[in-house]
């Protein structure tokens, strides 16, 4: 019997078990005492209460009901009693088959079972039903909610990508190719600087190695160079900057002239005087020592002010052969050029004052200064962002253009 196999191998309830397997013994018995037809009709009988009981395990246990129970619990105790009474004659088997083949008892048994099958049926049935409204309602309501789902789809895939988007600003790498940034990703240059490192990474065409080493200064549309720490405080939607990549080369020769042209070597503080470049002839003002001057960012690569000055030459000069950006910033420093530098300009009186660097006008706008530093080889300033001054290290030559581009 399939059905019984299923219901005591896979059953749920307790109850169902119980009274299937003395439904079971029954039966057993039963065959063993003869084939008379009241016995072959009680078998079937009590077969099919079994099999009544098999699927009554496949309900789910949140829909057994108090009457369904009940009419579980009436079978059970209806399987206990028959049983029982079968069980009680004890003695020769005869006997035995004697007691349980009265026609009479028989179907008495099998009357109350079959009521009890038709019992059980109508409950089944009415769970049925209850069931299958359940399962039709829920149904419907998936159908709902996936066809919400797809009209939801249908929606956003009309939108453009253009109407939901994160505001972004633009920085043009050294090959004059745009790095689009969200803003919600960048507050800061530690920040930028992550970002451009990942994505130049392994482009050596864009000067990767010099992003890495951060030898690169972040230049604004005017081309003016922003100072790192202020740098988040320029970051807003649809602005763009330029990435201006430093070239530095040490040298020993001594220079013999102003870097800018805009220095006279006999200048003392607060005077004017002209250059003593013949091809820049410029008119300055040396400002005094004790002038306000902002806060200037240093920025210094350590990879590069290590190097031994020769190792350092040869490195350079392949890089200059090989490489050639939008926009580059020469960085000439040097103990002899310092040196140099110094007894050529303004004779300052102590170190320490050397250490303070000097003012002088800006012969160019007539409005600016400049503020020369020489502390150490190998460390440059930027310009300052409030437009003041024009800070310059020895020998920069500004963002400028790469010859040929």
């Amino acid at each position: 019997m399939p059905l019984v196999a299923a219901a005591l191998t896979f059953g749920s309830f307790g109850d169902i078990l119980e009274a299937a397997r003395i439904a079971k013994r029954i039966i057993d018995v039963l065959r063993k005492g003869g084939g008379s037809r009241e016995h072959q009709r009680i078998i079937l009988t009590l077969n099919g209460l079994c099999e009544d009981m098999a699927m009554l395990t496949v309900v789910d246990e949140g829909h057994f009901s108090i009457r369904l129970q009940t009419e579980i619990d009436l079978c059970r105790s209806l399987m206990t009693q028959f049983y029982a009474e079968i069980k009680s004659h004890e003695g020769p088997l005869r006997w035995v088959w004697g007691v349980v083949s009265e026609e009479k008892e028989l179907a008495s048994w099998r009357l109350q079972i079959s009521a009890r099958r038709a019992a059980l049926h109508d409950v089944l049935g009415s769970l049925i039903v209850l069931m299958s409204t359940f399962l039709s309602a829920e149904v419907s309501r998936l159908g709902s909610e996936i066809r919400q789902l797809g009209s939801d789809v249908r929606q956003i895939s009309k939108i453009s990508p253009h109407d939901i988007s994160d505001p972004v600003f633009f920085v043009m790498d050294p090959l004059g190719k745009p790095i689009t940034i969200q803003l919600s990703r960048c507050d800061s240059f530690n920040a930028l600087d992550r970002i451009l490192k990942a994505y130049l990474c392994n482009h050596p065409e864009a000067g990767s190695r010099y992003v890495e080493r951060g030898d690169y200064s972040i230049v604004s549309s005017e081309g003016v160079i922003i100072p790192r720490l202020k740098l988040g405080e320029k970051f807003r939607a649809g602005i763009q900057f330029e990435m201006s990549i430093i070239k530095r080369r040490a040298s020993r020769m001594i220079i013999q002239r102003c870097p800018h042209g805009h220095i006279n070597a006999g200048a003392g503080e607060g005077s004017w005087a002209n250059c003593w470049q013949p091809t820049c002839g410029a008119r300055f003002q040396v400002a005094k020592l004790e002038a306000s001057a902002p806060n200037i960012e240093e920025i210094s690569s350590p990879q590069i002010s290590q190097q031994n000055p020769a190792e350092f030459n040869d490195r350079t000069e392949l890089e200059d052969r090989k490489e050639s950006f939008r926009l580059v910033q020469m960085f000439y420093v040097g103990d002899n050029i310092l040196n140099g530098f110094i007894n050529r300009t303004n004779p300052l009186p102590d170190s320490s004052s050397r250490r303070k660097g000097v003012m002088a006008a800006c012969s160019n706008c007539r409005r600016r200064k400049i503020k020369l530093r020489w502390q150490e080889p190998g460390v440059f300033t930027g310009d300052d962002e409030q437009g003041d001054y024009h800070v310059m290290t020895i020998g920069t030559l500004g963002p400028t253009r790469t010859p040929g581009l």
